[in-house]
């Protein structure tokens, strides 16, 4: 029993990591398109 409960958790632990690696990419990716969005609208604002 204490072995299938130990795979458990390290599954666990497993899934875990890769919702914490794919939120980071999420956001290097927002940041990335979010800067985009800043530097066109920067621009605009010069031209007006």
């Amino acid at each position: 029993m204490k072995d299938g409960r130990a795979d458990e958790s390290t599954v666990n632990l497993a899934n875990a990591q890769v919702v914490v690696v794919s939120r980071k990419q999420q956001l290097k990716f927002y940041l990335k398109t979010a800067r985009k969005e800043v530097k066109s609208s920067l621009k605009q604002v010069h031209k007006s």
